[in-house]
């Protein structure tokens, strides 16, 4: 069994350091019986990022006593801004039904489409995780609410990319959801990345064709996300690249790690698992304005070494002994 590394981004300081994560132990503490959490997910109830968030906080939460309801807003499905919007009222009507102790969010839809439009400086306490990059796209901070950021380590994902790539043109093909478009906004303007080409397609057949022609014009692919691209089919895809694949690819997720040659993915369980203990941290009676915004600092390095054989690469073994490898 490969040894699992997490990178731990040191925000302050211009490092990555690598080190095994591990969330903080809780102390012996009395069961929270009759306590309520509901948690507010921006997506479906099988994308696989968010259930892996999900059962980290389960894990945290259900031993503690605390009853736990969810709601699935479905924003990778559900593209126009009414029908989500009508959602997001549904899980206000749930939300004031079920009265909950906490509220946590996860990802951006929440904050936007829940948390910023009607619990912004309510009496409720709020736990938002998995917002893209700036917590002030939502308004916060707010009194009754504090959260951890989700941050990439594309950088030193590309620093890496660029010493087994033929050149430097990296171009970028993903699925058109308005969390990809955002994150392109901010890899050109926090993080000053240029893409020598960008493009969003909506269906399976649309990114297999784009996959073909983008090869042909670039250097290195960065295959960002699936959702939101209509008759994705996992095994396909996988069986597609393998078979044509002609340049570097390389991705931030962990679901794409089959079709990618390295991933620098980010590790879902550190946002459940960040939630859950801030959520026991509020219940314990500490105060909101003690616990500050955060950002993420995990994430796994995954190497499929059938899509390197095919290409030739050949990785160091000092960089093999940091990862895992794809499909295990």
């Amino acid at each position: 069994m490969k040894k699992l590394f997490f990178f731990l981004l040191t925000l302050s300081m211009a490092a990555v350091f690598i080190g095994c994560g591990k969330p903080a132990e809780q102390a012996s503490k009395p069961t929270k019986e009759g306590k309520k959490v509901f948690i507010v997910d921006s997506y479906h109830q099988d994308y696989i990022p968010n259930s892996m968030s999900r059962d980290a906080a389960l894990k945290i939460l259900k031993p503690e006593g605390i009853d736990v309801q969810v709601f699935y807003l479905d924003s990778k499905n559900i593209t126009d801004i009414g029908r989500l919007k009508q959602k997001a009222k549904q899980a206000v009507e749930q939300i004031n039904q079920y009265k909950p102790d906490i509220i946590l969010a996860f990802d951006d839809a929440a904050s936007k489409y829940v948390i910023m439009p009607y619990f912004r400086n309510s009496e409720i306490p709020v736990v938002f995780n998995g917002v893209n990059w700036d917590e002030k796209q939502y308004g916060y901070p707010y009194k009754n609410a504090t959260g951890q950021l989700e941050v990439e380590l594309l950088l030193e994902l590309i620093e890496t990319i660029k010493k087994y790539s033929k050149g430097n043109k990296i171009a970028m093909l993903t699925g058109d959801t308005e969390t990809d478009r955002d994150s392109l906004k901010y890899y050109n303007n926090i993080l000053k990345v240029s893409f020598s080409e960008v493009r969003f397609v909506t269906d399976f057949d649309s990114w297999k064709k784009a996959f073909l022609e983008m090869q042909k014009t670039s250097d290195a692919l960065f295959l960002r996300n699936n959702p939101g691209i209509r008759g994705w089919n996992t095994s396909e895809a996988e069986s597609f690249v393998l078979e044509n694949i002609k340049v570097i690819t390389f991705t931030v997720s962990t679901h794409l790690e089959d079709i990618s040659v390295i991933s620098y993915a980010k590790d879902n369980s550190e946002f459940g698992e960040y939630s859950a203990l801030t959520a026991l941290d509020i219940l314990n009676g500490k105060k909101l304005s003690e616990i500050p915004i955060t950002k993420s600092h995990r994430a796994i390095v995954i190497l499929n070494m059938k899509l390197a054989k095919k290409l030739g690469i050949i990785f160091p073994m000092e960089f093999i002994e940091q990862a895992r490898f794809a499909g295990e």
